[in-house]
């Protein structure tokens, strides 16, 4: 069964929900769970972890198998169990507006707007290995995050590098605004692609369209032309990065199709002039 279909299920299945329909969360297991127990990483039992793995294809794909974690499905399996979760954690009606039935919206906004949330998520990125691909010198500013998004703690607003808390298991289907359901990902991603997805039942195009702002290996061309500029140049280099990486202007938030190595920052830079000349008329 296609994904369109899987969707229609979904429909169909909170089209018939009422005020006294029963959710993963009203399970006794688990009522104070911030997400379901199924997505707990077995290597933390005790504390909450997210295991964050996906349904992708194998990278050869020669038997035409599909993996998660250690199983192996047929695409047919694979498609199944994206259901199955589609159908066992529906969204709930009216989230956004009158909250999840167990946090209510304004909960959730400072939840993911706390400075402290957003360091421990902002941490968990230097544990990956795109994040290693930087220069040790720039992680402290610059990182990427599970997509591939090069993504900044200094970057404001709707900026290039911003990043928001993503809550992994999503909040619209119960999950809780919590670290251990916390993950930083590169805004456009988070808004206009994730959206209310679980996670784990993104597909392989999913995947690959979550990489949408600015990639890892553009991100390390614009340091190649920082290095290749004069010594006297380097401050005004820098200056220019901070307004086009880190300060918010009207610019698309799908820059992945749009950027290669040799138009990054012109792009970026056209961009930003462009939005001067609309706010000053």
């Amino acid at each position: 069964m296609n994904a369109t279909s899987a969707a229609e299920v979904e429909d169909k299945a909170g089209s018939a929900i009422t005020g006294k329909a029963t959710y993963w969360f009203h399970d006794k297991e688990q009522a104070t769970r911030p997400f379901p127990l199924e997505f707990q990483d077995s290597k933390f039992p005790v504390t909450p972890a997210y295991d964050f793995i996906s349904i992708s294809a194998a990278v050869d794909n020669s038997d035409g198998m599909f993996r998660y974690g250690a199983r192996k499905l047929t695409e047919d399996q694979a498609n199944e169990l994206r259901m199955s979760w589609q159908i066992r954690y529906p969204c709930i009606p009216q989230a956004n507006s009158k909250g999840n039935m167990r946090e209510l919206p304004n909960q959730r906004a400072n939840a993911t707007g706390k400075m402290q949330n957003r360091l421990l998520a902002w941490d968990a990125l230097g544990q990956l290995e795109a994040t290693a691909l930087i220069p040790p010198a720039w992680q402290k500013r610059f990182r990427s995050d599970p997509y591939g998004n090069v993504v900044s703690i200094d970057a404001k607003g709707v900026s290039v590098c911003a990043f928001e808390l993503d809550h992994i298991f999503p909040w619209s289907r119960g999950g809780l605004s919590v670290p251990a359901n916390f993950m930083a990902v590169y805004y456009g991603a988070n808004r206009h692609v994730k959206r209310d997805k679980i996670a784990n039942g993104l597909t392989d195009s999913e995947m690959g369209a979550m990489q949408c702002g600015l990639s890892v290996e553009r991100f390390l061309h614009v340091l190649s032309r920082r290095d290749a500029v004069a010594r006297t140049k380097v401050k005004q280099f820098d200056q220019l990065l901070e307004t086009l990486l880190l300060t918010p202007y009207a610019q698309p938030w799908r820059l992945a199709g749009m950027l290669d190595d040799d138009n990054v920052l012109r792009f970026l830079n056209d961009s930003h002039q462009a939005s001067l000349v609309d706010l000053t008329g």
